[in-house]
């Protein structure tokens, strides 16, 4: 229930205003009362309302001037001025500036039961953008005062969860990245760092293993362009007052437990973090020496080769994609040392490339021999025969004709007879973001102009036809991509 103070000088008026949210008003709740604005801004300080009704004429601080204190101080504090004909003249200087609503007395039970609803409406949105905003910077490790959490969700407890598509995000500093957001009205809040994220926080009203069931029919609904998932399940419900703490347990659990290739159902408990502790100690560190004598020695058919049995070997060991990432980038750091032309950095977006769209360790290990093989192998008569250009286009255009068909990486790769690590540079370079990027800005327009055309569709309709079989998944894709829910831009089209 939203929180509310309930400012007058009359106590008969304090009543009356009392009453009618009492009887009237079932999602409000008075938790504090007071009979000037100097005493209730005291109240409001230690409380944060969510909503202020005050009289505008009254001792030591009028209504105005108290108004006009909460804006500055707490910005997501709405103002409700109860407003006599003969002050409504001094009352519309706050009302012109945006710090209040306003009714006029006498108070009419009906007409301040339905200003109350529009109200709400407001808050609603104040509370979802501030969730939102909450559960981004906790996902980002960033600090947020513990009572800013309690006071935006509501309930006490909460049963958490994270589900993540194919390989960790992109971690360096990709400009189309497509975060994800609940849709408003939603019970679960959602969170992604990338469209094939999410983490889900949900009010602990259903029994755990309720919670987990639903969790896991999420993870299954889509499968296109999905070759492993992760989920991480936190067992327990958990206080509100410690969601950064279970927001940051369930990152460090997903992003050092996803393996390329494998899909993973774990559970997140005590024992977790020791265990992943004690594993990660149990690495090996790498052996280069012969490896660096092959690279030194220019033999690097043989050097690829090695490199293909260490990573079947990893692949045997199911290494975690962070350990075999740091593997890989002290690999690159040698064909740096011993090939002038070689870039680890230049390489960086190709490799991260290389992780997110990898099904398998198969398809790793192709990709990453293809980013090196470009620097140690004569270039074929053949490879030469193409235009980048041409062959972009002809790529783009048939992913235009296709866009409901489960297109990806490898799709395209094998329809084009390329390798991943051409595809991504093709796209890097002249479209200036990863393919997987372009492919949703594509599909997102496509379904943006089905909207626009055929405002009579069903937004499962436009989903499948834009390539998404999960409609909630798609709603909240195109929400990050516009700022916009597809009901209310298709709203817009009728």
């Amino acid at each position: 229930m939203y929180k509310v103070v309930v400012v007058d000088d009359e106590a008969t008026s304090l009543k009356h205003i009392c009453t009618i949210i009492q009887n009237g008003c079932k999602d409000y709740q008075i938790v504090s009362t007071a009979n000037n604005g100097a005493e209730a801004l005291k109240q409001i300080r230690t409380l944060s309302p969510d909503l202020v009704i005050t009289d505008v004429r009254m001792p030591v601080m009028d209504g105005i001037r108290l108004a006009l204190q909460i804006r500055d101080e707490l910005p997501d504090t709405l103002m409700l001025i109860v407003s006599g004909h003969d002050d409504f003249e001094y009352t519309k200087g706050a009302i012109r500036s945006g710090v209040s609503d306003y009714i006029l007395k006498p108070v009419m039970p009906d007409d301040f039961i339905h200003l109350l609803e529009e109200i709400k409406e407001k808050l609603s949105k104040i509370y979802y953008r501030r969730r939102n905003e909450i559960i981004k910077r906790l996902s980002g490790a960033q600090w947020v005062d513990v009572k800013q959490i309690e006071r935006f969700f509501l309930e006490k407890y909460y049963y958490g969860a994270i589900i993540r598509k194919n390989a960790l995000p992109r971690r360096f500093g990709e400009s189309t990245v497509f975060e994800t957001f609940p849709l408003k009205g939603e019970t679960m809040m959602t969170y992604g760092r990338d469209e094939m994220e999410s983490l889900y926080i949900c009010p602990a009203e259903l029994p755990a293993y309720e919670f987990q069931r639903m969790i896991l029919k999420r993870a299954h609904v889509d499968k296109a362009g999905t070759a492993y998932t992760t989920v991480v399940f936190i067992d327990k419900s958990f206080i509100i007052s410690i969601l950064d703490k279970k927001i940051q347990r369930l990152h460090y659990i997903l992003d050092n437990r996803i393996t390329v290739g494998y899909s993973q159902i774990l559970h997140l408990n005590e024992e977790d973090s020791i265990i992943m502790d004690e594993e990660e100690k149990q690495y090996p560190s790498l052996e280069t020496d012969a490896f660096e004598y092959l690279l030194k020695e220019k033999k690097y058919p043989e050097v690829i080769k090695h490199l293909k049995l260490w990573m079947k070997n990893w692949e045997r060991k199911r290494y975690s994609q962070l350990v075999i990432e740091n593997w890989i980038r002290q690999i690159f750091n040698l064909f740096e040392k011993h090939i002038p032309k070689f870039s680890l950095v230049q390489n960086e977006y190709l490799l991260a490339d290389a992780f997110f769209h990898a099904r398998n360790m198969k398809e790793l290990s192709s990709s990453v021999c293809a980013i090196i093989e470009e620097y140690t192998s004569q270039p074929e008569v053949s490879s030469q025969k193409y235009d980048a250009s041409e062959l972009l286009r002809n790529i783009t255009d048939y992913i235009s004709h296709f866009l409901a068909e489960p297109l990806s990486v490898s799709t395209i790769c094998a329809e084009f007879g390329i390798s991943s690590a051409t595809l991504s540079r093709l796209f890097r370079k002249y479209e200036k973001m990863p393919f997987n990027a372009y492919l949703t800005l594509v599909r997102m327009e496509h379904a943006r102009k089905l909207m626009e055309d055929h405002a009579d569709f069903f937004i499962k309709e436009i989903a499948l036809l834009s390539g998404y079989t999960d409609q909630f998944y798609f709603s909240r894709v195109f929400r990050s991509v516009f700022g916009i829910a597809p009901s209310a831009y298709m709203d817009k089209q009728k």
